[in-house]
């Protein structure tokens, strides 16, 4: 069973993809602000097998991102409770994953001076704000939001590991695999509103990743986000209403792909091929 659960595919694919769907079936039925959950929880135990348990020291840039998604679930689940349909929601998620995202790259920003200092600065905040801001304001269209969230994450993942390193480019396959259970069960049983304990720690944990392997990777341009960024608003192109889940699934991953597509070619092209 150790060997099992040492497989680095296991850790990022099959156990977040198996947690995260028992989850989320077991919660759906619960829906309002506990639909979601089953994402976090099966992100939660791939980082565990990943990062070999959950540690607060040292205070690494992978420790600061796995504590940073369980803030995250916490402001989400608050967020549907205080500010549910509130026009301040967009504008204080943005400002939480901004500040998340500063507090991750601070170190390397006292290394840094000039377009350098600024671009490691200004870049994640912004990356980070939107991201977050954006992929909440799809809940209302769930279909939209969970096809979203996974081109987002196997986009970044992938870049992840061609640009940085396997252990993160496993973290994001972490949250691909979390957020594929939700495109399993939607195929199922139907699609749901998962709420902001889905949107907020999805689309920071992605976040976080892509600002990561761009900043501590040292191996990729800042410009790979630029299509990553655009998926959310992609995602918002018309699908229609009277197509079943599946068709509806099939038409948003085929408008967000090929931007989770553009981001792979960058880091390829960047970094050449892999050793593998």
């Amino acid at each position: 069973m150790n060997e099992l659960l040492a497989n680095p595919l296991v850790q990022s694919a099959v156990v977040p993809l198996l947690v995260a769907f028992v989850a989320a079936l077991v919660l759906r039925p619960a829906g309002g602000v506990v639909a979601g959950l089953g994402f976090a929880l099966g992100f939660a135990a791939g980082a565990y097998l990943i990062n070999k348990g959950f540690r607060i020291t040292p205070l690494s840039s992978t420790n600061k991102l796995i504590l940073i998604g369980g803030g995250a679930v916490l402001f989400g689940l608050l967020a549907d409770l205080v500010l549910r349909r509130h026009w301040l929601r967009p504008w204080v998620l943005g400002a939480a994953a901004m500040g998340a995202a500063l507090w991750l790259v601070w170190p390397r920003i006292g290394r840094l001076e000039g377009v350098d200092l600024w671009l490691t600065t200004l870049v994640p905040m912004l990356y980070a704000g939107w991201l977050v801001a954006s992929t909440d304001s799809l809940n209302d269209r769930p279909v939209n939001l969970v096809l979203a969230a996974l081109a987002l994450a196997v986009g970044t993942a992938v870049s992840a590991v061609l640009g940085a390193s396997a252990s993160l480019g496993q973290l994001g396959g972490a949250a691909a695999a979390a957020v594929g259970a939700y495109v399993l069960l939607f195929l199922i049983r139907g699609a749901f509103a998962p709420g902001g304990g889905f949107t907020v720690p999805a689309a920071t944990l992605i976040a976080l990743v892509g600002i990561s392997a761009i900043v501590f990777g040292r191996k990729l341009p800042w410009y790979v986000l630029i299509p990553l960024a655009l998926i959310p608003l992609l995602a918002r192109l018309p699908v229609p209403a009277h197509w079943g889940t599946f068709g509806r699934s099939l038409l948003v991953l085929l408008y967000t792909a090929p931007a989770a597509a553009a981001a792979i070619a960058i880091t390829w092209r960047v970094t050449g091929a892999p050793p593998f």
